[in-house]
């Protein structure tokens, strides 16, 4: 208990002596506070003033360096005159940037003196600086224009990217060219921006730029053309690199028409707007509507594509975006009217030999690959040509006028093969020219399938104003199978039509059978030989349906004039003319080498049978030896069933009968033996 209380005193003492030294802090602390409060209260009243007295000094020296600057603003302004016209009136432009500098300083001068002095005469330096300096800048900027009109892309080089860009070899073939240097790009971008700005009344760099660039376009796919004709006479093929012609099998062109039938009127419908061609200028001097003229066709088309999008980008970078749209419009305007008066010159010819030769199918795989073309341009060409409103206009306006004159190409080839009026059929017998025509379309109208739909909707869709590129979104595989069915079921009836006159001209009805089984089976095997069947359409199925029961039926008409032979031959079989005891005597003692004596009617029995048969068989063999049937096929089954039948029946006959003493003048009768009726049967049916 003594050592708790022991041990709480001191506790207490320690607390006391904390106590006191904190007191005595404090104290020390208050009095440090006051002093230095007193301190800063004498501090405070003596720098005050000096502070506002500094910043009265500030002030002053702000409104003297504002009035020194001003003061140099204006002094600049005096001198502009003088140093300005130094690099204005030189007589070339040596830097842009700088020359464009200048016009600024001399521009603000300008107002300066506007709004203060107008009547001193450095304004009227000034102005005169002014527009010689604009002048010349106009003067800079159609020299540079025209200097690079006259260096266009060499056509090698832009053939290089038409063969890649028909052959998909890349997805844009806009890419960055070298039309005009980069640095001198810059130079005339600056010099259009403030061209722009001042917006001179007596000067439009807008048509300055469109017109010197048209030029160019429309210089360099002149040339393109030039040589494309020129390589084509060193090359006896040159290439599309479009895939559409490669696939498909050549179709024999006619001959050169005359000038007389290429100046022909068609339907005025058929004609582009002609408000825009004020001057009929084309890129094609002659067409005439060759595989050539086809590729030539498609090659200028991509190559206009190709340097139009060149032309965008590079307007891109010079011409202030106010002024692009109408610009291009510009630019392009000319060289597609051309190709506009090209292609309406292309399809007035194909629908004019459409309408005069009607059967002609010639004309359709000339506009067919052009088509095609278009119309795979249209959703995937180039967003610098194609979002431009007009141009897109232009190309869905030619790919209207393709399609509408496709169309009507096709129609008056349907009606031709039904009304072909021509009275010539093949003297052999075989297959006719429409037959074939009509056969060589298939694999146009397989491989063209989406182009034809289109060119049938344009039929139907006459009276709706929209082009038939807006029938693309409703374009599914259904209607191009319906559309293709009801085309080839057409065209097949209106061939079997046809076919069924042109038989009607032949006056033997084995010539008559053979023309239709000749014919048919063409028609047949050239069907199931398409990968038309591919597709299962149903008047393709039906039209080889019909074709198959044709050729049957034609096949047992046309053999009935060697049936009639057969008869000949069975009937002393079928109903015997000689006794059969008496014949087999006839027989034995002929082959033991004796002259049997034959009874007069029974010689007269075996030349009647001789007789009979070669008087017919003279007559069946002088005119089918005229006859002809190409396919191998067909001609060996004809041939083994006339050796089987005919040939086999007559070794009977001429075995039983040949060896009796029937007649003094054996040779008068038996004018054939079995191997020289053989050569004779074989005569028949070859090609002539």
């Amino acid at each position: 208990l003594l050592l708790n209380r022991s041990m709480g005193s001191d506790v207490v003492e320690q607390f006391r002596e904390l106590q006191k030294r904190n007191e005595h802090i404090s104290k020390q602390m208050k009095g440090l506070l006051n002093n230095f409060s007193d301190r800063l209260v004498n501090l405070e009243a003596r720098i005050l003033p000096l502070h506002h007295e500094t910043a009265s000094l500030q002030v002053h020296q702000r409104n003297l360096e504002s009035a020194i600057k001003q003061l140099t603003g204006v002094m600049e302004f005096y001198r502009t005159p003088h140093e300005m016209s130094k690099i204005i009136l030189k007589p070339t432009i040596d830097s842009v940037p700088e020359y464009i500098q200048a016009m600024k300083s001399i521009q603000n001068a300008q107002q300066y003196f506007k709004e203060n002095s107008s009547a001193l005469p450095e304004l009227k330096k000034l102005d005169e600086c002014f527009a010689k300096g604009n002048d010349n800048l106009c003067r800079y900027f159609t020299s540079e224009l025209g200097r690079f009109s006259e260096d266009v892309m060499p056509s090698a080089e832009l053939k290089v990217l038409v063969d890649a860009f028909i052959n998909k070899e890349f997805e844009d073939p806009i890419q960055d060219g070298d039309l005009i240097p980069e640095d001198k790009v810059s130079d005339l971008h600056e010099v259009a921006f403030w061209l722009c700005r001042v917006n001179l009344e007596s000067y439009d760099f807008s048509v300055q730029y469109a017109v010197n660039r048209s030029n160019a376009l429309v210089k360099v796919l002149t040339v393109f053309v030039e040589k494309f004709r020129s390589s084509s006479s060193e090359s006896s093929q040159m290439s599309t690199g479009s895939s559409a012609q490669r696939n498909v099998p050549h179709i024999p062109r006619r001959k050169k028409r005359s000038k007389a039938t290429r100046n022909i009127t068609v339907n005025p419908s058929l004609h582009i707007d002609s408000a825009l061609v004020s001057k009929r200028t084309t890129f094609l001097s002659t067409v005439d509507l060759d595989d050539f003229d086809t590729s030539l066709y498609i090659n200028l088309i991509a190559a206009f594509h190709i340097m139009s999008g060149l032309e965008r980008k590079l307007l891109e970078k010079i011409i202030p975006r106010n002024k692009e749209k109408e610009c291009f419009k510009r630019l392009c305007q000319d060289a597609m009217v051309r190709i506009m008066c090209d292609s309406e010159d292309v399809c007035r010819l194909c629908v004019q030999r459409s309408r005069s030769m009607r059967s002609d199918f010639s004309p359709v795989p000339y506009l067919l690959p052009i088509a095609h073309f278009l119309r795979e341009l249209l959703p995937t060409g180039s967003p610098h040509v194609l979002t431009d409103d007009w141009v897109s206009s232009q190309y869905r306006a030619v790919f209207r006028l393709l399609l509408n004159s496709i169309q009507s190409c096709l129609n008056d080839f349907v009606e031709g093969v039904k009304g072909d009026s021509g009275k010539s059929v093949p003297a052999d017998a075989t297959v006719h020219e429409i037959s074939s025509k009509v056969i060589s379309t298939l694999p146009y109208l397989v491989y063209y399938r989406e182009v034809l739909t289109l060119a049938s909707y344009t039929q139907q869709d006459k009276s709706k104003s929209d082009g038939p590129e807006n029938v693309l979104a409703k374009l599914n595989e259904q209607a191009v199978y319906s559309a293709l069915d009801k085309f080839v079921g057409r065209l097949s009836g209106n061939l079997a039509l046809a076919l069924a006159q042109k038989s009607g001209l032949y006056d033997q009805p084995a010539k008559h059978a053979l023309f239709r089984l000749n014919n048919s089976n063409y028609i047949l095997k050239s069907i199931q030989s398409s990968n038309i069947v591919d597709f299962k359409l149903p008047r393709v199925e039906q039209t080889i349906t019909d074709m198959s029961r044709h050729v049957s039926q034609a096949r047992l008409e046309f053999m009935q004039s060697w049936r009639k032979l057969y008869n000949l031959l069975t009937k002393p079989r079928d109903n015997p003319i000689i006794a059969p005891a008496d014949l087999a005597s006839y027989q034995e003692k002929a082959r033991a080498g004796l002259q049997p004596k034959m009874k007069e009617m029974d010689r007269e029995a075996v030349k009647s049978i001789f007789a009979d048969f070669n008087m017919e068989f003279q007559r069946v063999h002088s005119a089918h030896r005229t006859y002809a049937i190409p396919d191998a096929e067909i001609l060996a089954s004809v041939m083994n069933e006339i050796q089987s039948s005919v040939l086999e029946e007559y070794r009977k006959v001429h075995s039983d009968y040949a060896i009796l003493p029937f007649t003094k003048f054996p040779e008068k009768y038996v004018k054939y033996t079995p191997v020289q009726l053989e050569a004779c049967i074989n005569e028949c049916y070859a090609l002539h």
